[in-house]
C-alpha cells in the first residue's frame, strides 16, 4: 500500500499530490430514518469532503458509522468520540456534536496517517490505515 500522509484541512494544498489527502467535516443534515410501521425518527447524517491531490468527493455518515470506525480501531486519539445522543437534535447541540466529531476525526487521521514513515510502515498502522481508508470510500484512489 502506497504510503499517505494527512494533513489538517488548514494546512492541505491540492498541489502536494496524490500521496497527500485532508478531509473536512462540511455540514450535517437531519432527515426522516427508517422506523417502525407507525413511527420514523430524525436522523442525523455528516457529510464528509474528502481530498487526495486534486480529486474530491464526499461521503455521508452516521453517528454509528464513526462509533464501528473507533471500534476496529485502536490508536490514542487526542480527542474522544462524543457520546451517542439519544434525544433529538437542537441546533446548537448538533453544532456542538459536528465540531467534536471534526476534532476526533482529525486526532485519529493525524495518529494514523503522520508523517513518520516507520511508524506508517508498522503492521498495526497499516491494517489501521485500510480500515479508515475503506470507511472514508478512498480504496480506489490509494494508487
Amino acid at each position: 500500500m502506497p504510503l499517505l500522509v494527512y494533513f489538517p484541512q488548514k494546512e492541505f494544498s491540492p498541489r502536494f499530490g496524490n500521496g497527500f489527502f485532508t478531509i473536512s467535516l462540511v455540514e450535517s443534515i437531519v432527515r426522516e430514518g427508517e422506523g417502525s410501521c407507525c413511527s420514523s425518527k430524525e436522523v442525523v447524517y455528516y457529510i464528509l469532503r474528502v481530498q487526495q491531490g486534486t480529486k474530491e468527493h464526499f461521503i455521508e455518515k452516521r453517528y454509528s458509522d464513526f462509533w464501528s470506525l473507533s471500534s476496529k480501531i485502536s490508536v490514542a486519539t487526542t480527542a474522544l468520540l462524543p457520546p451517542k445522543a439519544f434525544a433529538p437534535f437542537f441546533l446548537p447541540d448538533q453544532v456542538d456534536r459536528q465540531n467534536k466529531l471534526s476534532l476526533y476525526l482529525d486526532s485519529l487521521l493525524k495518529a494514523t496517517f503522520n508523517r513518520d514513515t516507520a511508524l506508517a510502515s508498522h503492521h498495526a498502522y497499516q491494517k489501521h490505515q485500510e480500515a479508515i481508508l475503506s470507511w472514508l470510500e478512498m480504496v480506489d484512489q490509494r494508487e
